[in-house]
This record gives C-alpha cells, sequence and structure tokens, in this order.
C-alpha cells in the first residue's frame, strides 16, 4: 500500500469515487472523475483471506475520523504535483502513496523526487518522476512527464488530504460529503458489489492503475 497498487487500495479508492459519485447526483457538485487515496490511512496489519467480509472488518481497514470529500476544478498540472506528493518518499515507506481509482499512471523512482518546505508548505523541487497518467477512458493527462492541456478534474479523496495532510498541495478543501470513509467502503461492498468482491474484478496483482518504471 505505501509502495505499489494493491487490490484492496483499488477496492478502497473506487469505494469513494462511487460513493462521491453518489452524493454528487443532482447537486452542482458534478459527478468526480478520478479518486485519490492515501494507502497509509488503510491500517488493517494483514492479507484478508478468502471467505466473509464482515462490517467489522471495514472498520479495522478504515479506522480514522475521515471522510469522503470531493475537491471541484483541479487542473491537470495540479493532479500532476499530487501525484509527484504521491511518489516522492516511497523509498521511506511513506504513507503518501496513492492508490487511485479512474486513472492510470507510470512513475519512475529515477526520476528527481517532489520536494516541499515542511514549514511553509512551499515545493522546492517539484518532482520529475510521475512520467505518464491517463483517465480510465484512455484520455491523457501527463505523457513524457509534460502536462497534455485541457480541461480541469474534479477529485474523490479524504478530507485529510484535501486539507494537506501527508503533504497533499490541493488547491481547496473542497466539499466534505460527511460519510466516513469507511460507511462509503461499507456501503460500496454492499450496493455497487451487491455483497461480493470477487477476484476477477480485483485479482491479487491490481488492474494495471499504477506502473513503475523499473531499473534498467
Amino acid at each position: 500500500l505505501r509502495r505499489k497498487e494493491t487490490n484492496l487500495g483499488d477496492l478502497v479508492a473506487d469505494a469513494l469515487l462511487w460513493q462521491a459519485t453518489d452524493f454528487a447526483f443532482g447537486t452542482e457538485l458534478g459527478a468526480p472523475d478520478i479518486a485519490l487515496m492515501n494507502g497509509g490511512a488503510i491500517r488493517n496489519n494483514s492479507i484478508i483471506p478468502p471467505g466473509v467480509v464482515n462490517e467489522l472488518l471495514t472498520f479495522e481497514i478504515l479506522p480514522f475520523a475521515s471522510f469522503v470529500s470531493i475537491v471541484p476544478e483541479v487542473s491537470r498540472a495540479e493532479l500532476k504535483t499530487l501525484l509527484e506528493n504521491a511518489v516522492s518518499q516511497v523509498e521511506d515507506g511513506s504513507g503518501r502513496f496513492a492508490q487511485v481509482s479512474g486513472l492510470r499512471f507510470t512513475w519512475d523512482p529515477a526520476g528527481a523526487a517532489q520536494v516541499i518546505d515542511p514549514r511553509s508548505g512551499e515545493i522546492t523541487t517539484p518532482g520529475a518522476r510521475v512520467t505518464h497518467v491517463e483517465l480510465e477512458d484512455g484520455t491523457a493527462l501527463v505523457e513524457a512527464g509534460a502536462v497534455v492541456e485541457g480541461g480541469a478534474l474534479s477529485v474523490a479523496t479524504i478530507d485529510f488530504l484535501a486539507r494537506g495532510g501527508d503533504q497533499y498541495p490541493f488547491p481547496n478543501v473542497g466539499q466534505s460529503t460527511g460519510i466516513s470513509y469507511q460507511r462509503a467502503l461499507r456501503n460500496f461492498i454492499a450496493g455497487a458489489l451487491e455483497g461480493e468482491i470477487t477476484a476477477a474484478a480485483y485479482p491479487t496483482s491490481g488492474s494495471g492503475r499504477i506502473t513503475e518504471v523499473e531499473a534498467e
């Protein structure tokens, strides 16, 4: 969860996107395009075996008082900056590593890591690890490390990150849905997945949302 995509990370990110989309229906917010979730907020310290998943387990996975939030009008350049933060401290096992929904991205650990001044919050080194980003439908947002011009995005996340937790430089705090991220996971499994998490939908190795460039 703090280094690479996992099927549990995919599941939680999907739950955020689904819950935020459901909340935004019929409002001026509009449906979010993607979801970003920090791996450090997923806390169960174990492999979940096949079998029954009960509601208690969702609390073990997502135990904090964090709420699903929607941050609108995130530019493509700002999204790249968010993802650069997500992969900036992988070597240290930082919980900021992102699990995602609605997009795919490629990152190169050989690239310069983003650096943020812990006192001022100023980005002193932009980072050059994120080389490619695309939406689920194939729309390119970043190619060869360069931002592709285009419209802004709406991002589902948790309020901890929207308020700058793990040094995520969101442009605004967005709007909290008032729905906890644990409840979102419970609702997603019981509702959208009709009570069954399948290996086909969530394979052990992940579904190819995050690609790390391997050293030659």
